[in-house]
């Protein structure tokens, strides 16, 4: 009980010093800010916010982070995360979220694909073997790929699980595999050699990413900058 006590005694004193600074000034701050991403979503966010930040917070330096589900919720909570960039189904009751975007599915196969054309519909698509992402939080919104994927086709549709998004298109590219993302992801990926975009035909929810931050850190300066330049930069209307 001391030590719970203790905790919580600490806890409120952070709180209290957060409350104490009320100034951050980006043109003079060295502070690393660190966020929490997948690696499509450190390509997405990142050259932008690097490019919108080059002149007006030149000391400011980014580190990113893996997702995980053991450790994300704690980090926020004791500020050694600043943001999470993510779809969540759940988080916990003091993870305060903003919404950035919602985003549709699309599919990637190889150009030269035998029996897929421009077009797919939900006989080929189950017909299909698939590739699939594992991501390191159970309430990721993209968990909902694998499991459509599986109640449609059952499990033997998928022919291939791999560690990261960033794996899964140079194998599409080379292969027969279907592999479903977000409209936004499968633009950028299909730029690679090799690849297309086909509608999706599952009936998947759109997924909405949002920043994620602790609300202990409501009024904490440095983290509103950062959250501030963030949804001037993504939040869509």
């Amino acid at each position: 009980r001391r030590r719970r006590d203790g905790r919580r005694q600490v806890l409120q004193l952070l709180d209290q010093d957060l409350g104490a600074h009320t100034h951050f000034d980006a043109r003079v701050s060295k502070r690393v800010f660190r966020l929490a991403c997948t690696e499509v979503g450190a390509i997405h966010f990142m050259p932008r916010l690097l490019a919108q930040v080059g002149d007006s917070a030149p000391g400011v330096r980014w580190e990113i982070l893996p997702l995980s589900a053991a450790d994300s919720e704690q980090q926020l909570a004791d500020g050694e995360l600043d943001l999470l960039l993510a779809a969540f189904t759940e988080l916990g009751p003091r993870i305060c979220s903003e919404r950035l975007y919602t985003a549709r599915h699309v599919c990637l196969v190889r150009e030269q694909h035998p029996r897929i054309g421009a077009q797919m519909d939900l006989r080929q698509f189950c017909a299909e073997r698939h590739v699939v992402a594992t991501i390191n939080h159970p309430q990721h919104a993209y968990s909902q790929v694998e499991r459509a994927i599986q109640q449609a086709a059952g499990p033997q549709a998928i022919g291939l699980r791999v560690p990261s998004l960033l794996t899964a298109p140079y194998i599409v590219a080379e292969s027969d595999l279907v592999f479903t993302v977000t409209e936004m992801v499968g633009a950028q990926m299909a730029q690679l050699p090799g690849l297309r975009r086909v509608n999706c035909p599952l009936p998947l929810a759109p997924i909405a990413v949002h920043q994620y931050w602790h609300s202990r850190y409501n009024a904490d300066p440095a983290v509103l900058w950062l959250r501030e330049l963030i949804a001037s930069n993504f939040r869509s209307p």
